[in-house]
């Protein structure tokens, strides 16, 4: 069964590595089976930036679509990459926001999705279009591997810059604990977290991934929750940030003077005043994260 996990929010693309099973013993009517040339979409979210999106069915899958989800399927004149482009677009964002605006529940009518309007061209003139737009995308996703490339080249050479700086110790160099160089080593919150559209910002090891934190792709709490968060862990600026989970190990400094709480993935290593946080988040040693409390 797929679910709305299963289309990613960035590329408008399959994602099939968490597929859910029923029992042998229920047979979904076929109404809800999945067939080549369509779009599936997710029809309720608890978050309204996931509301609407769709994923175009590639090939002949043997699934179904489970609850919260539904299946576009265009008529004969209407070129299914032509129709999923155009469900990608911004226009047909900024409807999905014109609806969601008014809801108190995050949920997509189909009445008030055949609504959405936009211009038909004939059908030769939308496989021209596609193919188009097919070759500018496939250039951008081989400018993006070759950028991928390049940045791990260069990270490759930081580091061996950064080993060979770190490794000429001279007579001063003391050999120190993370312990005795921070006044504190916590992590975030053990309680999940509920998500508001507004509100105080939340970070979590997703966050942090480069070596430096994700201000962008951010979620938010209520007042009430940051509060009670606030009184366990205050994070503020040029604290560090260590990955527990995902990306494990990778750190980041708070580089923004700004109210915000973390999730029990994240650790926090506030230096003291003699340790330059800078130097620290270059040099720390593995963190045995299962003892971090």
């Amino acid at each position: 069964m797929l679910r709305a996990n299963n289309i990613d929010l960035t590329t408008n693309g399959l994602c099939l590595d968490d597929i859910r099973y029923i029992s042998d013993d229920i047979q979904p009517p076929e109404s809800k089976r999945v067939t080549k040339g369509s779009l599936i979409i997710c029809t309720a979210s608890g978050s309204r930036s996931h509301l609407g999106k769709v994923a175009l069915i590639d090939k002949d899958y043997d699934y179904f679509f489970g609850g919260f989800m539904g299946q576009v399927t265009p008529e004969p004149h209407i070129d299914s990459k032509f129709l999923f482009y155009v469900m990608t677009g911004q226009a047909y964002k900024d409807f999905i926001g014109s609806l969601s605006s008014g809801m108190n529940i995050n949920n997509l009518k189909f009445d008030d999705l055949r609504s959405f309007s936009f211009a038909v061209p004939p059908l030769p003139e939308q496989k021209r279009i596609v193919a188009i737009l097919d070759e500018a995308f496939e250039g951008i996703d081989t400018a993006i591997a070759n950028t991928e490339k390049n940045l791990a080249n260069a990270r490759a050479l930081f580091n061996s810059y950064l080993q060979s700086a770190l490794s000429g110790r001279g007579k001063a160099w003391i050999e120190r604990k993370l312990s005795d160089v921070c006044e504190r080593i916590t992590d975030g919150t053990h309680q999940t977290p509920t998500y508001s559209d507004k509100g105080i910002v939340f970070l979590s090891s997703r966050n942090v991934t480069s070596g430096k934190i994700d201000w962008e792709h951010i979620k938010y709490i209520d007042e009430k929750q940051h509060l009670e968060m606030h009184r366990r862990v205050a994070p503020k600026m040029n604290d560090i940030l260590l990955a527990k989970n995902g990306t494990t190990g990778v750190a980041a400094i708070v580089d923004r003077d700004v109210v915000f709480d973390i999730y029990v993935s994240l650790a926090l290593l506030r230096a003291k005043n003699e340790m330059d946080h800078r130097f620290l988040v270059f040099t720390h040693p593995p963190v045995d994260i299962t003892r971090i409390a």
